[in-house]
């Protein structure tokens, strides 16, 4: 049997970052305070150090195949619908058309970019590359650009004289936010651990380092983009959709040709953060036959015409999916735990 190559961690952040997470952990801190950020890294981290024994460990893969292909299919409907909504709200205020119609826009373009990778193979590694290109390059210049626009001694300042609220919002519902955010953390690594083990490759100890180097890179990642929401908190905005925060800070501070060249970026990351997750999973858990994802993605937007309907934020996407994924492991561990007792499996 041919080992496989250990993946880079260039695939790792790739499939880790996409542009759900600029908007996720804005609508997190917009909501619940300003240590949310930091809450969200710690409990990501600690996920990850639970995680380390199952590592050196063969019996997670006693659980059964169907398991196995369910949470991929719904870890693969979950990502692509916080895509298809994200995608679709950025097209609706670079366009400015009904949000049903940049959805169908943005599911098309998506189909399109799909079958242009599956003529040219070398596109596929392109738009992994592009999606973390993407990601870094906004990570730097959108926090910088924000603070250097507003002052950080004005942000303190207002923060601190008039408006209080967002440094203590909600503080009494962090426990509950972390332990919530810990069980969604632990569940996807449990679940993503044949690819952690790819990473680290035959040399356990010094695989684990590196993935402590990417733990660290990302968790940087979602501080950077927390920052950002720390200042349109202060702003006033009167927004019925806190996802809509971001676009309206960076309207509000930058000219229009800057406004829409970050528009256009943070479109280009949803497209190809999308295009990324639906050929990753096939190569990754190797569980997904060629015409399934096709099919989930459209179920997936018709799922996402509902949710524009019913104003469902993203965050509430996002934990319910994540908190399935997150239970199920647990069950899942539980019972390979019994199984390795009764049989003596180790």
């Amino acid at each position: 049997m041919i080992e496989k190559k250990p993946l880079s961690i260039t695939f790792l952040l790739g499939s880790w970052g996409s542009a759900s997470m600029i908007f996720l952990i804005g609508e997190a801190v917009f909501q619940s305070g300003a240590l949310t950020g930091l809450m969200i890294t710690t409990a990501l981290l600690l996920a990850f150090l639970l995680n380390i024994p199952l590592l050196y460990s063969n019996s997670v893969s006693t659980c059964t195949t169907i398991l196995k292909k369910a949470i991929t299919y719904i870890s693969y409907m979950g990502a692509m619908l916080l895509h298809l909504l994200i995608g679709s709200f950025i097209l609706q205020v670079l366009v400015q058309l009904n949000v049903y119609m940049t959805l169908l826009l943005h599911l098309l373009l998506i189909l399109i970019v799909i079958q242009l990778c599956n003529n040219w193979a070398f596109l596929k590694q392109g738009a992994l590359f592009g999606n973390v290109s993407l990601l870094f390059g906004l990570a730097i210049f959108l926090p910088i650009y924000i603070y250097l626009q507003e002052g950080l001694e004005t942000v303190y300042h207002n923060l601190l004289h008039y408006h209080p609220y967002v440094l203590h919002l909600n503080q009494q519902n962090y426990l509950s936010y972390f332990f919530i955010c810990l069980v969604i953390f632990s569940g996807k690594l449990y679940w993503q651990l044949p690819t952690l083990k790819r990473f680290a490759g035959p040399q356990m100890g010094k695989g684990i380092r590196k993935l402590l180097v990417a733990i660290g890179i990302f968790t940087t990642l979602i501080l950077s983009f927390s920052t950002m929401t720390i200042v349109a908190a202060t702003q006033n905005f009167d927004l019925e959709n806190p996802n809509a925060v971001l676009l309206y800070l960076i309207e509000k501070k930058s000219s229009s040709p800057i406004f829409h060249l970050v528009c256009m970026s943070l479109y280009g990351l949803s497209l190809l953060s999308a295009i990324t997750i639906h050929f990753k999973k096939g190569k990754e858990d190797d569980q997904i036959r060629n015409w399934i994802p096709g099919m989930l993605l459209i179920v997936s937007s018709f799922i996402s015409i509902v949710l524009l309907y019913k104003n469902i934020s993203l965050l509430y996407v996002y934990v319910t999916f994540g908190l399935i994924i997150g239970i199920t492991a647990i069950i899942s561990f539980i019972m390979t735990g019994i199984q390795v007792i009764i049989f003596k499996k180790v």
